[in-house]
């Protein structure tokens, strides 16, 4: 996956809290951390360690739309299902 996105004629982060290079070094540090579940609220405190302050979740969310993640959940059961007769 390449690491820098442009975004066409204006790069429109004038007011960006990091690059974009920044943003991928940051994920594939993230990213080494295979085989573990990765929570967004584990990688915004990442996020905050680096810059130095704050951020919402919108930035974070919008940081993985910006280099293609995607959110992956485990199917859920429901609360009166038995977990006795559930099958693997």
């Amino acid at each position: 996956m390449a690491c820098v996105k442009t975004m066409g004629r204006s790069q429109g982060r004038a007011h960006s809290l990091m690059s974009l290079v920044e943003e991928c070094k940051l994920l594939k540090e993230v990213e080494a951390l295979l085989g573990q579940i990765l929570i967004h609220k584990d990688i915004k405190g990442k996020i905050e360690l680096k810059i130095g302050r704050e951020v919402s979740d919108d930035y974070v969310w919008d940081l993985f739309k910006r280099h293609n993640w995607k959110k992956k959940v485990p199917h859920g059961s429901h609360p009166k299902s038995d977990e006795s007769t559930r099958q693997e």
